[in-house]
């Protein structure tokens, strides 16, 4: 996990970043966000063009691909498997033993506070994981990110959290929500869990990307949404370890609070900009240097 950045006035307080992150979702409306969103992703492209000696990330992902037809119609898009079944071993494997970050404390798995719904792994433990920086690498992702964002895609947030059985109300991600995170970005999410009914499905509103959203942040009724969009288009995505979709998250969305069993997830971000709200400090890890720099800067020393 990455963490957040101090944009209220105490210490610390980094005002650019505060005006720049709060004037972003001051526009919720997408036929604005959009042309912003453009302009800021021709400017980068054609600057990462002069500067890079790196080369481009990939080849374009080709306007036939039905990924990205599916991701530009619906915002949300089914994807293969990017690890195998030994690969997800390995990844288990490795975390056990290591330490989870929720409400203020760490701890093991298996002595999980009563009051903790949410908790994730250290960046430093996410980054040295195996077969965790290949994935967000992955080329097949990095062609798709570029060709919808319109620019080399910046890893700009990663995380890899546990989310626990409880009958309590559902909070914050658990409600069906925007991301205000950049101007336009993407989310790969794969499930390291098997993920039934009972164990915290995520939840997206197909074509929701499309609509504008408010200027204060605030969760949308189940009901309100079945009224606007219809149920046809509240997909619900359940599926065995493995299984793997990404999501402009602009779009509605929510993960189910789980009954039943916990469910991993494994998070990764690409957008046009860093994320304003976070405060980046990027770790060393091994083999990084075979990575695209540009891509990797805000995480990767």
């Amino acid at each position: 996990m990455i963490k957040t950045a101090k944009l209220s006035p105490r210490r610390g307080f980094r005002p650019v970043n505060a005006a720049l992150y709060y004037g972003m979702r001051l526009v919720p409306y997408a036929g604005l966000r959009r042309p912003i969103a453009a302009m800021l992703a021709r400017y980068i492209a054609a600057r990462e063009r002069i500067r890079s000696r790196e080369g481009s990330v990939g080849a374009p992902a080709g306007r036939s691909d039905p990924v990205l037809a599916s991701l530009r119609e619906n915002g949300c898009a089914w994807l293969p498997p990017l690890l195998s079944q030994s690969q997800i071993d390995d990844v288990l494997t490795f975390l056990e033993g290591k330490k989870i970050i929720g409400g203020g404390q760490s701890f093991l798995k298996t002595e999980v506070p009563d009051d903790v719904l949410r908790a994730g792994y250290s960046l430093v433990d996410l980054l040295v994981c195996p077969h965790v920086l290949s994935v967000m690498n992955n080329p097949g992702v990095l062609r798709l990110a570029r060709e919808y964002l319109g620019c080399p895609p910046t890893i700009s947030g990663i995380g890899l959290h546990w989310t626990f059985p409880s009958t309590r109300s559902a909070v914050d991600v658990q409600c069906f929500h925007r991301d205000p995170d950049d101007w336009r970005f993407l989310k790969l999410f794969i499930y390291l869990t098997d993920v039934d009914d009972e164990s915290g499905p995520h939840e997206f509103v197909a074509g929701s990307h499309l609509t504008s959203g408010c200027i204060l942040s605030r969760p949308y009724g189940d009901e309100q949404l079945r009224r606007r969009y219809g149920d046809q288009r509240m997909l619900k995505i359940i599926g065995p370890k493995g299984t793997a979709f990404i999501a402009d998250t602009w779009g509605v969305h929510k993960g189910h609070m789980p009954i039943a069993r916990p469910r991993l997830l494994l998070q990764i971000q690409y957008s046009i900009l860093p994320v304003m709200k976070f405060e980046y400090e990027p770790v060393r890890a091994p083999n990084a240097e075979q990575f695209n720099r540009y891509t990797n800067r805000l995480v990767l020393a």
